[in-house]
Formats: C-alpha cells, sequence, structure tokens
C-alpha cells in the first residue's frame, strides 16, 4: 500500500517538491506492480485529493463536511480500507 496524492497523477501547483515525490509514489507503485504483479503480490496505491491533515491546513478536528471535497481522516482511512478489500488495485 503506498500513499501519494492526487497530485500524483495531476499536479499541486506552485509546489514542485510535493508534486515530483507524489509522481514519483505512483511511479513506484506501478513499477512494483508490473514487476511482481505476475507472482501474487498485489500493490496499491492510494491518491485522495484533500484530507484534512495539517498538510492541508486542516486538522482531524474538522468535521465531516465541513469543506467540499475535504475528507476527515476517518473517511479517508475507510475508503482506503473498503478498496483493499474489495480488490481494489494494479495487478
Amino acid at each position: 500500500m503506498n500513499v501519494a496524492s492526487a497530485a500524483g497523477v495531476l499536479s499541486q501547483a506552485g509546489d514542485t517538491p510535493y508534486s515530483v515525490t507524489k509522481h514519483a509514489a505512483v511511479g513506484l507503485a506501478e513499477s512494483l506492480a508490473i514487476t511482481y504483479g505476475d507472482r501474487g503480490i498485489q500493490v496499491c496505491v492510494v491518491c485522495p485529493q484533500y484530507v484534512a491533515t495539517a498538510i492541508t491546513g486542516l486538522d482531524e478536528s474538522t468535521p465531516a463536511g465541513a469543506l467540499p471535497g475535504v475528507l476527515t481522516v476517518e473517511q479517508a482511512a475507510t475508503a482506503i480500507a473498503d478498496g483493499i478489500e474489495g480488490g481494489s488495485s494494479w495487478s
């Protein structure tokens, strides 16, 4: 399981280092999936748009639905767990 960001498939305007590292995380996941998928190893990468964390200037006390499109940490964790359980991955 790799956690990247929407900036890993788009770009974060004005923050080149952030975008580059997130693109690298997505590329790593793709490479691992291609290299090891035939061995039954599944690789996932999560690219959430906005999660209420310190890096977004928000925190876990931000109520769900307070800002359009912003997930709480709990919502993001639930979505990730549901994706894993449902088999959403590259292989």
